[in-house]
């Protein structure tokens, strides 16, 4: 049995929501090839990344299970595809950001097709998109609806707005919730004195993690970060950490940033008084878990998400989480984070005053989150997927 992934964004130097969750898938994979061999038994899968990875990939032992091979991840690899898929002729064909547009003209009868989608954030604010940018995830969200046999939705929210956008029988989509995973998530888990010492060890500022994008709502963000009143958290900072993807993502507020260069340099600006607001670029492994537990809380201010993995990652921190009141943020968080209005600047400054100001209330919120958080687990996720690829190419 041959399973083809487009696995592009799991070797992406920056990774967030989605290159995050290919990588993940991959690594706990490979984890579990080694501990349980059996699962792989005939099963070959070919991971197709990026060419510019390659000098970094280089020789990297993936086990027998694995092979990478390499195609462009420009949109004139469309092509390549077709080429690709002639020549490989596998059972299982998945897409883990939805299907290259190939299979909008070419059906490729004979591939099972499996894409994962983790939202409609394009159809719910069209507007903070380029043009190019939203004809291409309507493009390649209307395909995998179309054209795959099955469909991966990372929330039941996510499920029944497939169904319902594209007139999908909901037995097409199957949930699998994305996972949680921290360098030292372990070792909290193991240890209760250790999420003790982190709760004493927060420092002075709250935290967003992700791409630097307008649908992200960060101007709001910002906005309801500057109406807290000027007596209330004084020295409090706030921390946005990820890659710039359009560079009037915080509107008029751009000025009141100070960009640093690395998470080097924000440890010796937290120390400054007063308020600030920071950029770092993206950070990853032991620093983006450091950057997250030391915080006293994560901002989640999108008016979409199609899960959020950053509210299970600080939950498992036991950094709270303060989440903007949409359908997917009460599905991932229940009850153990804070929410606000995502319209409201002042409702999110009450959420944060609210949080910060009671340290009672603020221990009851990081530990239920940190509760919350054992329901996602990237080993799940992972033999969830291998299981649905397998049942999928067995399927007539």
């Amino acid at each position: 049995m041959k399973i083809v992934v487009d696995a592009r964004l799991a070797f992406a130097r920056e990774k967030t929501g989605i290159e995050g969750y290919v990588a993940a898938i991959i690594r706990e994979w490979q984890a579990l090839a080694k501990k349980s061999p059996e699962k792989f038994a005939g099963v070959h899968i070919v991971l197709y990344a990026d060419r510019r990875a390659r000098e970094f990939i280089g020789d990297a032992s993936f086990g027998d299970a694995f092979e990478v091979k390499y195609v462009s991840s420009a949109l004139t690899s469309q092509p390549s595809w077709f080429f690709i898929l002639h020549k490989e002729k596998p059972d299982v064909f998945w897409g883990p950001s939805g299907l290259p547009l190939v299979f909008l003209f070419l059906c490729f009868p004979r591939i099972k097709k499996v894409a994962t989608s983790h939202g409609l954030a394009f159809a719910h604010n069209p507007r903070a998109y380029a043009f190019l940018h939203l004809l291409r995830f309507m493009l390649i969200t209307f395909t995998s609806a179309k054209r795959s046999h099955k469909i991966i939705a990372v929330s039941h929210h996510v499920q029944g707005e497939l169904a319902k956008r594209y007139h999908l029988h909901p037995d097409r989509i199957v949930v699998i919730h994305n996972g949680v995973h921290t360098e030292n998530s372990a070792a909290v888990a193991r240890d209760v004195p250790a999420r003790e010492n982190i709760l004493r060890a927060k420092k002075n500022y709250i935290v967003y993690l992700g791409r630097m994008a307008k649908e992200k709502n960060i101007a709001l963000l910002i906005a309801g970060y500057q109406a807290l009143p000027a007596d209330v958290l004084p020295d409090l900072k706030l921390v946005l950490c990820g890659p710039v993807q359009d560079e009037d993502f915080a509107g008029s507020a751009a000025d009141a940033i100070t960009h640093l260069p690395d998470i080097a340099a924000l440890e010796a600006a937290l120390s400054v008084s007063g308020r600030k607001i920071f950029h770092i670029p993206h950070t990853d492994g032991a620093e983006k878990t450091r950057l997250i537990m030391e915080a006293r809380a994560l901002v989640m201010p999108a008016h979409y998400e199609g899960f959020g993995i950053a509210t299970g990652e600080a939950q498992a921190l036991m950094t709270p989480v303060i989440a903007a009141d949409i359908p997917t943020n009460h599905e991932v968080a229940g009850e153990s984070a804070l929410f606000f209005d995502p319209r409201d600047a002042a409702a999110l400054a009450a959420a944060i005053q609210t949080l910060l100001s009671d340290q009672v209330f603020y221990n009851r919120m990081a530990h239920q989150g940190y509760e919350n958080s054992k329901r996602f687990s990237w080993a799940h996720t992972a033999l969830a997927t291998l299981d649905m690829l397998i049942a999928a190419a067995k399927t007539r």
